[in-house]
């Protein structure tokens, strides 16, 4: 059996036309990904086997902590952190302290229905947390980042970002001592700026409204920018509907790594202040 075949010429302004189709698909998919920038599956992934654990704890008083490095290097590891806290208040407690680099509370949304099922005793949760945003720069990068995760980490290998330094690092020594809190403010507003309560994420309307229909109790907590930051670093609005707890403690610049994260003299002064205020808010039932 013989086969004919024609050779059939497409016109260029058809091969013009498909382009732009194509164009525009993509330009549509990345402008909605840019709009609301799913979380990274690998940092749920990451989190999934601590988030188990923690959820078949039983007869212990449960706490999760969430927030960003700030939160990582002011607080001790969550192992540590649970023999302090159950030797404080006399009853095994449980705390699981997840956090991210320049995180938005967003990032955690893949881990809320277990957040939620865990049904924790208290939720601690970082003032800034509640109203930061992210940039259009930072949203490109992340946007970036989630199409690299999403489609081509499988095929590299490998992970975008490595999530055991966003749980367990908290060394000075990749910090810059000698930055000044001129860069550090800079480097903060490049990728993240604070919204009006009013126009706080929607993610964090909802987590928070989760909270209250489940009757998880929830406790803001502040961490102090260092005295050499203080009147120029960025901070969030007073929460008018929550209360934040703030240590009045005076740090000074020696107990800090750079101009906002703690070191450890710094972790050890805020660990004590934020063991007492758990203690207060759990004797008072939240």
């Amino acid at each position: 059996m013989s086969f004919l075949y024609k050779k059939i010429a497409i016109p260029i302004s058809t091969w013009l036309f498909s382009l732009f189709l194509l164009t525009l698909s993509a330009g549509y998919f990345y402008y909605g990904l840019l709009s609301d920038i799913p979380p990274l599956s690998e940092f749920a992934e990451y989190n999934q086997p601590r988030m188990n654990q923690f959820h078949s704890g039983n007869e212990v008083v449960k706490i999760v902590m969430m927030g960003d490095s700030r939160l990582r290097y002011a607080t001790p590891l969550s192992e540590d952190f649970s023999v302090i806290l159950s030797k404080q208040l006399h009853v095994p407690v449980q705390v699981l302290r997840l956090t991210h680099d320049m995180a938005i509370l967003k990032d955690f949304r893949g881990l809320f229905p277990d957040i939620y099922d865990a049904k924790p005793d208290l939720i601690v949760i970082q003032q800034e947390m509640l109203t930061k945003k992210r940039t259009l720069e930072s949203r490109i990068y992340y946007a970036r980042r989630f199409i690299e995760s999403e489609y081509f980490g499988s095929i590299k290998g490998e992970t975008v970002f490595d999530q055991e330094k966003f749980q367990v690092s908290m060394g000075c020594g990749v910090m810059r001592k000698s930055e000044t809190a001129e860069e550090r403010r800079d480097f903060f507003l490049k990728w993240a700026y604070f919204s009006s309560i009013q126009e706080r994420p929607q993610t964090v309307t909802d987590f928070l409204s989760e909270l209250g229909h489940l009757g998880i109790p929830l406790l803001v907590v502040s961490i102090p920018v260092s005295p050499k930051g203080r009147s120029i670093f960025p901070i969030p609005q007073d929460e008018p509907v929550f209360y934040t707890a703030r240590p009045e403690y005076n740090f000074s610049d020696s107990q800090y790594c750079d101009v906002v994260h703690l070191n450890t003299k710094g972790r050890n002064v805020y660990t004590a202040w934020l063991a007492a205020e758990l203690e207060k808010k759990l004797k008072v039932g939240g």
